[in-house]
């Protein structure tokens, strides 16, 4: 129920990576309310799938950025001097003197 109310609201590229932390909270279920112990095993699995989803959502972000910027026109920008620079980006992120 849980995963078509996020198909409905998120991509479903965006949904399958988070979907690989089920067996972790799983897990952690099990460990809290059935008080079951956690072997070596699990910890590595835990270890391996965290590592993934990390890795899928950095390799996601770090894509989105890039089409963005190969996106972006090309902005002439006035230096203090009155010289104009071509710019690939604009830095939204600058103090005003």
């Amino acid at each position: 129920m849980i995963l078509n109310t996020a198909l409905a609201h998120l991509e479903p590229s965006k949904v399958t990576i988070y979907n690989n932390i089920a067996p972790l909270v799983a897990l952690l279920a099990g460990v809290i309310f059935l008080h079951e112990h956690i072997l070596p095993l699990q910890v590595v699995g835990a270890i391996l799938v965290i590592g993934g989803v990390y890795m899928a959502v950095r390799f996601e972000i770090a894509e989105t950025q890039q089409k963005s910027s190969e996106l972006a026109p090309e902005v002439s920008v006035e230096d203090g001097e009155g010289q104009h620079h071509e710019h690939a980006e604009v830095d939204h992120h600058f103090s005003e003197a």
